[in-house]
């Protein structure tokens, strides 16, 4: 099976140090609703599956759950370890693929995946392994990426795309790996097909704020290995291009020299 970076842990240990710098703060602010939403309670068992520097999690932890994280990339689950003991709670934090858990049927209360399982291979593994860990009448949530219609952020990021290289609106109907779920109705069904009942998908935002748009923008490949192919293609040259014409489209969006835009996210709830 051919992989894409965003399907290599080895890419994630590459980017872990960036994602912690520029993604993990911008992902760490839909934190409240996921945990809303998997209606948390002190006491309980929880995973965070696919849990990248483990934002989600230790909030978990700060909220008396027992907290279990796991990702693929070694690097990614040191700082799950660092930044749980830098917050002084207790998470217990595994490399583990998230499409063959080494943990035991029946054993949470709780479970998400946060902008990870969106990106696994085989999707229906990775919602049957969330089914299966979860006890009777225990709760799931994914938060993936949403279509790009309700998705400000990647409409702006499309228009100044377009405006540096028009051809990339040609000719191209693939679906990328991180956007499977977004189609219509998919989260539903994978999340039905896995076995989950009570089964609610809806689309929730979180602002950004973005100091320096140019910045920002050239900062994002390496630290987001989904777009490697993407922006491995582009020479330097047109990187600061797209860069410049990222900062002209959030020109109208700044406050006090800050970009500010919505982030859009498909959350998909379901229990067991």
């Amino acid at each position: 099976m051919h992989l894409v970076p965003a399907q290599n842990p080895s890419d994630w240990d590459s980017a872990a140090e960036g994602y912690a710098e520029l993604i993990a703060p911008i992902t760490g602010n839909f934190t409240d609703q996921l945990l809303s939403a998997v209606n948390l309670s002190p006491g309980e068992k929880f995973l965070d599956v696919a849990a990248g520097t483990g934002t989600t999690a230790i909030s978990a932890a700060k909220l008396g759950a027992t907290v279990t994280a796991v990702d693929f990339s070694e690097a990614m689950v040191e700082l799950i370890r660092k930044n749980a003991l830098a917050a002084g709670v207790e998470v217990t934090a595994s490399v583990m693929d998230g499409q063959n858990l080494n943990l035991q049927d029946n054993s949470f209360d709780a479970a998400i995946s946060a902008f990870g399982l969106m990106f696994f291979p085989n999707l229906t593994r990775g919602f049957k392994e969330l089914y299966r860990v979860l006890k009777a009448g225990g709760r799931a949530v994914v938060l993936a990426d949403a279509p790009q219609s309700d998705d400000p952020f990647a409409q702006v990021s499309g228009q100044a795309l377009l405006k540096v290289i028009p051809s990339l609106s040609e000719g191209n109907d693939e679906v990328s790996a991180g956007a499977r779920l977004a189609q219509p109705g998919a989260m539903e069904e994978y999340f039905t097909n896995a076995g989950f009942k009570n089964v609610q998908i809806q689309t929730i935002t979180s602002e950004m704020k973005i100091r320096d748009p140019e910045q920002f923008w050239l900062k994002l490949g390496p630290a987001l290995p989904p777009l490697k192919p993407l922006f491995n293609s582009f020479d330097n040259e047109t990187m600061a291009e797209v860069a410049k014409a990222f900062d002209e489209v959030l020109s109208d969006t700044k406050v006090d020299g800050v970009a500010i835009v919505n982030l859009g996210a498909l959350l998909g709830k379901g229990t067991k």
